[in-house]
């Protein structure tokens, strides 16, 4: 049997030493005790550690890495779960109850909250002893290096192009409006989207754009109602909305709406895509492949002061990305939390939410074999995006991994 590798990733020096004791004891029982534990303290190490190497036996990780509100551990335990690599979490800020589905869905295998570790030791030291008894039972050495190569390549960019056959994108960006304010690259961001991904696997007979005077709320309708009628069970399907979004609060018919060109405040109802509309719109699409990207809080803002008087808030709730995402196969990502503004930054060509989209899908988020996987695109832009501003996109899902492009270099 090959020795195990172990990854432990803890800021904490103290915890290094305790669970670095835990492990040399459940390794004890193995046939070389004396297998490598390799120990590091940031998200940057851990992230180049799984990398360039897939082949880890077991990661033990801290969920939130000292902050309850990053989420630069479940980045990893995604990226665990893509290489198909057993994972244990310890964490000292957040419970079990916070990640209960979290867990469930990238199937952690255990568990462990530092404050109760002292009642837990015995506990932690089985659930290793199990993971790698279990291997160790199952895999001799040239099966366990034959499943580690499959999972690092897995799927062939054969198969992923012939997924590709059939895929379906809307790409909307709305600047120019007629009756509030304007935005300054939304139309630059869905043209370089549908550009971007007609060069990573979509065909063009395939894929609708609607900027400006052209993405009026008939002419979007009609383009979701070609989705509906188009796209199969399996077939994979983008929806790119960059414009403004609006929540109207009291009267008679409150409400939250996606701001086609002719969106006007004083007539929100007609001239607006309420997010009723549009969750029955996404619920019309047969396919279990749908992910939809909403940039609509922009700085820039809805419209003049008296939005505030006529009960209108610019951007959309947290509540309405649930209920779209609510469906199966639905991923929904809004560019950023309800209460943040989407970024147009100057010494950028696209918004700031865009541009990391645009360079996951180009490359940076994608596998080995060009693949690249919806969690691991979201991962890579939720991680860039907060580095420039307070922006923090926001995801909503209920769908598998799903591929959702297939990288080629960008000329």
């Amino acid at each position: 049997m090959a020795p195990f590798k172990i990854l432990l990733v803890e800021d904490e020096t103290s915890w290094q030493d305790i669970l670095k004791d835990f492990l040399k004891t459940a390794l004890k029982n193995t046939e070389h005790p004396e297998n490598p534990i390799q120990i590091v303290a940031t998200y940057d190490e851990a992230k180049k550690a799984l990398e360039s190497d897939g082949s880890w036996d077991l990661l033990v990780a801290d969920i939130s890495l000292g902050k309850p509100d990053n989420n630069f551990g479940k980045f990893l335990i995604r990226r665990a779960y893509e290489l198909k690599i057993p994972t244990i979490v310890v964490s000292g800020t957040i419970t079990v109850s916070d990640v209960r589905t979290f867990l469930k869905e990238y199937e952690v295998n255990d568990f462990f909250s530092k404050e109760d570790f002292a009642s837990q030791e015995k506990d932690f030291i089985e659930s290793v002893e199990k993971i790698l008894n279990s291997l160790q039972k199952n895999l001799n050495t040239e099966q366990h290096e034959k499943v580690r190569r499959a999972n690092v390549v897995e799927p062939t960019q054969n198969d992923t192009v012939s997924v590709f056959k059939n895929s379906y994108a809307l790409l909307i960006g709305i600047a120019n409006y007629s009756y509030i304010n304007h935005l300054n690259k939304t139309t630059i961001d869905a043209k370089d989207l549908h550009d971007t991904l007609a060069k990573n696997g979509y065909q063009s007979t395939n894929m609708r754009l609607l900027t400006d005077e052209q993405a009026n709320k008939a002419a979007i309708n009609n383009e979701l109602n070609w989705l509906a009628r188009s796209a199969g069970v399996d077939d994979t399907v983008v929806i790119f909305f960059s414009g403004h979004g609006m929540q109207q609060a009291g009267g008679f018919k409150p409400g939250e709406y996606l701001c086609p060109v002719e969106a006007d405040l004083n007539n929100l109802e007609s001239s607006c895509i309420s997010s009723e509309e549009f969750t029955n719109a996404l619920r019309s699409i047969r396919s279990n492949r749908v992910v939809v990207f909403l940039d609509a809080c922009h700085s820039g803002g809805v419209g003049e002061t008296k939005e505030a008087e006529s009960g209108v808030k610019a951007g959309l709730s947290e509540q309405v990305f649930a209920r779209l995402a609510k469906e199966q196969g639905r991923v929904i990502i809004g560019s950023c939390k309800a209460d943040e503004v989407s970024w147009e930054l100057s010494h950028m060509r696209n918004g700031l939410f865009t541009h990391y989209l645009l360079e996951g899908l180009r490359g940076s988020a994608a596998r080995e074999d060009g693949s690249v996987p919806i969690m691991r695109l979201i991962d890579y832009v939720s991680e860039k995006v907060p580095q420039h501003r307070s922006q923090h996109p926001f995801i909503k899902s209920a769908a598998e991994n799903f591929i959702v492009a297939v990288s080629r270099k960008q000329e």
